[in-house]
């Protein structure tokens, strides 16, 4: 087994998608919503890595990293950063 037998790398992209939902209401007791209002809830585009080293047959290594890419208010890209590891031990 070669040293590139034992690693496994990924990526994954999502782009933007743009959700735009309109309200539709039978009875408004508090008057927080309005019938026919329509709101965005856009998902922000993901960019993921990953890999995976497989020390022996029982212990594995995994890490990925996640990026969000998001926009403030005043038209800048935000970067939000997630980054995760785990060791995985098997029979």
């Amino acid at each position: 087994m070669t040293a590139l037998d034992k690693v496994s790398i990924s990526a994954r992209y999502e782009s933007q998608v743009s959700l735009k939902f309109k309200t539709s209401q039978d009875h408004d007791d508090f008057g927080l919503t309005t019938d026919g209002a329509t709101n965005h809830r856009d998902l922000p585009a993901v960019l993921a890595l990953g890999a995976t080293y497989d020390v022996t047959s029982k212990f594995k290594v995994m890490a990925d990293y996640n990026y969000y890419f998001r926009k403030m208010l005043i038209g800048v890209n935000l970067l939000l950063q997630q980054m995760k590891f785990f060791v995985f031990i098997g029979r």
